[in-house]
């Protein structure tokens, strides 16, 4: 999910993975109510094929934002028309979200998301990242 903030700025969040404990007046509080992510199509393979041992992490986030990266850029879901029980089979066999064709991304543009893609180990820093 990408929140927008009274000044403008883009927030990335996923609240499918929390749920509302407090009221809203008090101020919110978040509790993780599931180890499986709230959005097939940008989560991390390393959360989809070992949800019971691995959590969310930073780099988890980096592989969902260039999952957003792709949609922003070419105006796709991830994956196109692969049905959402498929991206496991897919993450299984190694494979990442592919190059849009519908609307190219730059090359520039794609080498960076294809790092947000590498392994959990090798991705960008998040302040390379925003």
């Amino acid at each position: 999910n990408v929140l927008v903030d009274g000044d403008g700025r883009a927030l990335l969040s996923d609240f499918g993975l929390c749920s509302i404990l407090g009221g809203l007046h008090g101020g919110s509080s978040f509790v993780r109510s599931t180890c499986h992510p709230g959005t097939i199509r940008c989560a991390a393979p390393e959360l989809l094929l070992n949800p019971d041992t691995v959590q969310p992490s930073t780099a988890s986030d980096v592989f969902s934002f260039g999952c957003i990266m792709i949609q922003i850029l070419s105006g796709q879901d991830p994956w196109g028309n692969l049905r959402d029980s498929m991206i496991v089979v897919e993450f299984y066999k190694g494979r990442n979200p592919p190059r849009p064709d519908h609307l190219p991304i730059c090359d520039r543009d794609w080498a960076f998301i294809r790092r947000c893609f590498s392994g959990a180990d090798a991705r960008p820093p998040m302040d390379e990242v925003v």
